[in-house]
């Protein structure tokens, strides 16, 4: 027997982490600090495809759901890990081991001190790289997470909801934009670099290639389609017609008995569609069309 909140979970493994830049020591503290790169940071089994630097990889994601593939929340860490995580409106956090549901308040100045940003985790597959498992990549930029988001929207617009299993490209690109500059309190332009998703094909190719045909285009599908459209046709005649309770012939109540074989019945209504009868006054005009009694 399953166990309930167990057996139905599923998670495919971490195979790894890619990152966006490396950490540099600092000579006047001593301590260390991040330092964005203008290549994807990868390991060696990465490296030995795409090289030293690269900022292209090959990708597919697991999932078209996008909680799955590309989860995003206010997130605030601390020295045993993640303290609390929310959306801007709910939180969720930890407090005596017990996960605790309070107001999502990022722009609070203690939760800014404590170090409360948006984090977005792109989960992707490597179709060429040896393995099953997804490599993540966590990003806080502004930008990034605006451009993977709208790529994800506009390729599952092409796909009508698909976006599972689909070669793509990640990239990793120099984007000019406003940066808040803490010394100055001001904003200032900045190159900086940022992911985005794209295809090696053209609009065109990649939207005959994965777009869900037309009825027309499926010939079992349209000839479906024809028959129930007939019979749809049909229905409505159907239903201008007011079906009595009496019989049109002798006035008696009409009351199955089921003695008619079906074969019977369809021939008769084919003739006389619209007109209701009972069964003995039925099978007295199937008779009589069919020059005797009924076989």
């Amino acid at each position: 027997m399953p166990i309930k909140g167990i057996s139905d979970k599923r998670r495919i493994p971490r195979d790894g982490k890619i990152k966006l830049g490396t950490k540099k020591v600092s000579q006047r503290t001593g301590k260390e600090y991040p330092v964005q790169t203008d290549y994807l940071v990868v390991p060696d089994p990465i490296k030995e495809l795409y090289g030293e630097r690269p900022k292209e990889i090959d990708i597919m994601f697991a999932s078209d759901d996008e909680e799955q593939i590309f989860p995003q929340y206010y997130k605030c860490y601390g020295a045993t890990g993640l303290k609390c995580k929310g959306d801007g409106i709910t939180a969720m956090v930890m407090a005596q081991g017990e996960l605790i549901h309070k107001d999502c308040t990022p722009e609070d100045e203690r939760c800014r001190k404590e170090g409360c940003k948006p984090v977005a985790t792109l989960k992707v597959l490597l179709p060429k790289i040896p393995g099953f498992g997804v490599w993540e990549i966590n990003t806080s930029s502004w930008n990034s997470i605006v451009n993977l988001n709208s790529c994800i929207e506009t390729i599952k617009t092409m796909t009508n909801g698909r976006i599972s299993f689909i070669p793509l490209k990640l990239k990793y690109e120099p984007h000019t934009g406003q940066i808040y500059d803490k010394k100055t309190d001001k904003h200032i332009k900045k190159e900086v670099y940022v992911l985005s998703i794209t295809v090696d094909e053209t609009i065109e190719s990649f939207y005959k290639r994965y777009r869900l045909p037309s009825p027309e285009e499926i010939p079992e599908l349209a000839h479906m389609l024809e028959v129930n459209k007939k019979f749809q046709m049909m229905l409505e005649s159907k239903n201008k017609v007011e079906k009595p309770d009496a019989c049109a012939e002798c006035g008696n109540e009409i009351v199955s008995t089921e003695r008619s074989t079906a074969d019977q019945l369809i021939d008769y209504s084919v003739k006389h569609y619209g007109c209701e009868l009972c069964e003995a006054c039925l099978m007295k005009r199937y008779q009589g069309e069919n020059g005797g009694a009924a076989q």
